[in-house]
């Protein structure tokens, strides 16, 4: 297997092994029904096995890896199931979220939102997926917390993770659209904002995560085995 990790020195805590464990994960080196074989990862990053074992709980906790009899720490293989389960779960929080901003909009937060609509405006020219993926998901997240709830995004994380994993590779991820079209559909909801137009910027979210959850299907489809 090809060396995934970096050395960490020895006074490192599990928690910033658990680091690299999540960013191979969400980065697609880690794939999905991969194993995590403790003295394999234990080597790579100059760790005892405790802190590795360590690390691997804090990832499982966050459903990107299950841990069976007989097989051991593996990463999580998700069902279409899943995929709408996480869908309908962001739904619910970014709705909640965009309702919850209403009450607390200023000019700090709609200067926020801009700044975030800049950096998807440059990053669509430049083509990079990867790039293009992080930015879509920042917005979202930055719709959370703006919001100023920490549960709420915490559990927006949490999902965001195993969404991350899933579309790492990204193949056919955005279909026959442009990057400009995709990340395009989203400055309307800062317009709707701006204009303190709430109900408006809640359907066309609802619209983006519809968009996206078909996508993310078809992108889930076309990666399975024939």
């Amino acid at each position: 297997m090809e060396k995934i990790f970096e050395k960490e020195k020895r006074s490192t805590l599990p928690g910033q092994a658990a680091n690299q464990i999540r960013e191979a994960i969400k980065s697609g080196k880690l794939k999905p029904g991969d194993r995590l074989i403790e003295t394999v990862l234990a080597r790579e990053m100059n760790i005892g096995r405790n802190a590795v074992r360590e690390a691997i709980r804090y990832i499982e906790k966050e459903g990107l890896i299950v841990t069976t009899p007989f097989k051991g720490a593996q990463v999580v293989e998700m069902s279409k199931n899943d995929l709408k389960d996480i869908y309908d779960v962001r739904n619910a929080l970014e709705t909640l979220a965009l309702n919850t901003l209403a009450m607390k909009i200023d000019n700090e937060k709609t200067r926020v939102l801009d700044a975030v609509v800049k950096e998807m405006k440059a990053v669509s020219k430049k083509g990079n997926l990867k790039a293009i993926i992080d930015v879509d998901l920042k917005f979202h997240r930055t719709l959370c917390e703006l919001s100023e709830n920490k549960v709420l995004l915490e559990a927006w994380s949490a999902i965001s993770n195993r969404l991350r994993a899933f579309i790492a590779n990204g193949d056919g991820l955005y279909g026959e659209d442009t990057p400009e079209v995709t990340l395009g559909t989203h400055y309307p909801v800062v317009d709707a904002i701006k204009n303190s137009d709430f109900k408006l910027a809640v359907r066309i979210l609802k619209e983006i995560l519809e968009r996206g959850y078909k996508m993310a299907s078809r992108s889930y489809i076309a990666s399975r085995p024939a």
